[in-house]
């Protein structure tokens, strides 16, 4: 929120909730000598709210709010305690025409890519997720109000700006868009945190990654694109497994090949090559899951560099000692079969 909004916002409010505010921030107003007058005490319980209201800020961004465990967690799904030691302190900043950003944290593994990047905008704007529309409700970006976005932001003499992320690495024809997903929290009217989760090839290199910011006004205006390099930590190396399958074609409609897993402080990974062998059969396969983790990111299978579908996952919790069991299943969910690998 901007100061002159805390004023605007905090000028409607009467003398004695200035006051009992105050105090409760802690401070003790001494009184203003009589010919100073109301307008004076008030300017100053006005100004000593808004100076705690923007310590109180400050101090919620440096306990990082926004960061990439506090973005990431969910009631669901947690980055567990030991991914803590993978999370890098960033500085990268990028400007574009009434925006700007800063990247503010990564974690890299051997299959995830984190990133946390907040984006600042004009006062001409109010900043959407991308996926957002004009006539969604003011609910869908965390405000209250019966107000469309579009109505919220006509009122203010305003225009959405439509705010999309991602993350590049350099590929054989040009930059290689990663697959992944963005998370947007709108911290203010002009600004909003954003965590883009990528899923990091296999064996690719991290150098060269450029985080993509996206602004877009809507309609037929073309979107305006903020490239900022990053400088991405490569994980310690880690001990790559390799499964052989007992049957590659056990699973009507695929062959599959040996599968890559690797143990990190995020969990396991591990991905297979697969070969559909009959299209009816193969295009019945809805989801997997497997034997012996319990939670897991990604699955589904992803054309790669080389020509060849793989299936990745990421972040699998439980253990993995001598096999790896996967379970497909077709739309309704029932049990189509299994493929057991076997460490070599």
């Amino acid at each position: 929120m901007l100061s002159e909004e805390i004023l605007f916002a905090m000028n409607d409010t009467d003398d004695a909730a200035l006051e009992a505010v105050s105090r409760r921030l802690g401070y003790r107003v001494k009184k203003a000598p009589a010919r100073a007058g109301r307008l004076s005490r008030r300017a100053v319980l006005l100004a000593a709210v808004i100076a705690a209201f923007l310590a109180f800020s400050a101090v919620a961004y440096a306990a990082n709010l926004w960061g990439i465990r506090e973005m990431f967690d969910t009631p669901n799904v947690v980055l567990p305690e030991a991914a803590d030691g993978l999370i890098t302190a960033q500085s990268e900043s990028g400007q574009g025409a009434g925006v700007s950003c800063q990247v503010t944290e990564s974690l890299c593994d051997v299959s995830t890519i984190l990133l946390t990047v907040t984006v600042t905008g004009d006062e001409a704007h109010i900043l959407v997720p991308q996926d957002a529309l004009p006539e969604d409700l003011l609910v869908s970006i965390g405000r209250d109000g019966e107000e469309t976005l579009e109505e919220y932001a006509a009122r203010q003499g305003k225009e959405l700006l439509y705010i999309g992320a991602g993350l590049t690495l350099p590929g054989p024809d040009g930059p290689q868009n990663l697959m992944g997903g963005v998370t947007s929290t709108c911290v203010s009217g002009s600004e909003m945190a954003l965590l883009i989760e990528a899923e990091r090839p296999a064996g690719v290199s991290l150098e060269g990654a450029v985080c993509l910011i996206t602004c877009h006004k809507g309609g037929d205006a073309a979107a305006e694109r903020l490239e900022v390099p990053v400088t991405l930590t490569e994980p310690a190396a880690e001990g790559e497994m390799l499964f052989a399958p007992e049957d590659p074609d056990a699973v009507p409609g695929i062959r599959v090949g040996d599968a890559s897993v690797t143990i990190s402080p995020l969990g396991v990974s591990a991905s297979w090559p697969e070969t559909m062998t009959d299209e009816e059969d193969y295009y019945k396969i809805m989801k997997i899951d497997f034997a012996e983790l319990t939670d897991f990111q990604g699955s589904g299978s992803v054309l790669g560099d080389d020509g060849i579908y793989r299936n990745q996952i990421s972040m699998g919790q439980g253990q993995v000692t001598d096999t790896l069991t996967v379970r497909y299943y077709d739309w309704d969910k029932k049990l189509i079969g299994e493929i057991v690998f076997r460490k070599k």
